[in-house]
């Protein structure tokens, strides 16, 4: 076949589906003539049943042993040990009236190559003077010697209100 029969070809086809989709119109607007007929269902419907359905589960007899609870208590809160020192935030409440809290954080420990001095790592806040100012949140991570006094590792350290160092039992 030629290409001009091709194309001939295939312009009749293309005027033929026009001429079809022209006569149908759109299925948006062309209305269902009022004289069409309803399809007939195709599944029958299910009577209802008049007696009900026995019970999947047995039920329990009353003279079952009831099972044991599952659940254990809870231990008793525990209590601070006056012995562990002051809290944090009782320490900050006996800082004498507008002291100015400088909010450090930092991590200190021994230096190890100089015994008379120690290592300070800062970790957040501002720093207002010395890192051991009023505020500061001291945690000893490793072993430290601070003003002759030794604290362990793991030790909660800040300054009291006469500014010397002291152990808290925790940071609240």
């Amino acid at each position: 076949m030629s290409r001009k029969n091709l194309v001939s070809v295939i312009a009749s086809i293309l005027l033929l589906l026009v001429a079809l989709l022209s006569a149908c119109g759109d299925p948006t607007t062309t209305p269902v003539p009022p004289t069409a007929t309803p399809l007939p269902p195709t599944a029958t419907p299910v009577p209802p049943t008049a007696t009900p359905l026995p019970p999947t589960a047995t039920p329990v007899p009353p003279t079952a042993t009831p099972l044991p609870p599952t659940a254990t208590p809870l231990p008793p809160t525990p209590t601070r040990n006056p012995a562990d020192g002051p809290t944090y935030s009782e320490v900050v409440k006996t800082y004498p009236l507008n002291t100015q809290l400088c909010k450090v954080e930092v991590d200190v420990q021994d230096d190890t190559t100089q015994p008379d001095k120690i290592i300070v790592n800062f970790k957040a806040g501002t720093l207002i003077g010395s890192p051991f100012c009023y505020g500061t949140k001291i945690t000893a991570i490793g072993r430290v010697t601070i003003n002759g006094k030794q604290y362990e590792a793991g030790s909660m350290l800040t300054a009291d209100k006469n500014g010397q160092i002291i152990k808290v039992s925790s940071w609240d």
